[in-house]
């Protein structure tokens, strides 16, 4: 299995990790999830703080595992931003 990577996005620390696929072999699959770790770091609010996932999908795989990471962290982003609330507006 290749190592996590974990980035912090708005208040959100983002965790995935991708690993080859025997049955589908040379490819990857990945998955992540993203906890709120710092609610304040968004200056407006939050719909939900509940954990975010995307979870693994095997209709998508991947031949770089660089390339599943992004694109998990990006699906997880575009999640975080969806709950996203303007200052004041909550």
């Amino acid at each position: 299995m290749i190592p996590a990577m974990r980035v912090e996005y708005d208040g959100w620390e983002i965790c995935t990790a991708c690993w080859n696929e025997p049955s589908t072999s040379p490819y990857y699959c990945a998955s992540g999830y993203a906890i709120l770790v710092n609610p304040k770091a968004y200056g407006g609010g939050w719909l939900s703080a509940m954990r975010q996932t995307a979870p693994a999908n095997r209709d998508m795989l991947f031949t770089d595992y660089r390339e599943a990471h992004a694109t998990i962290a990006a699906v997880l982003r575009a999640q975080i931003n969806a709950l996203k609330t303007p200052l004041g507006k909550m």
